[in-house]
């Protein structure tokens, strides 16, 4: 799965397994198995290591 903009376009390319939306600027993903928290640049800011991830809250 990535993030497409409105237009269609992908602003972040497909390399992970299962992602949720964007929320306080961060969206979980997860990849290898596991869930962190990408930025809306595609960076993960928050590694893989959790074996469940909600929306970023605070």
């Amino acid at each position: 799965m990535g993030y497409i903009n409105l237009k269609g376009a992908f602003i972040i390319s497909p390399k992970f397994e299962a992602s949720n939306g964007f929320n306080e600027g961060l969206a979980p993903v997860k990849t290898g198995g596991l869930w962190g928290y990408t930025n809306n640049s595609g960076q993960m800011v928050i590694k893989p290591q959790f074996g469940l991830a909600y929306s970023f809250f605070e």
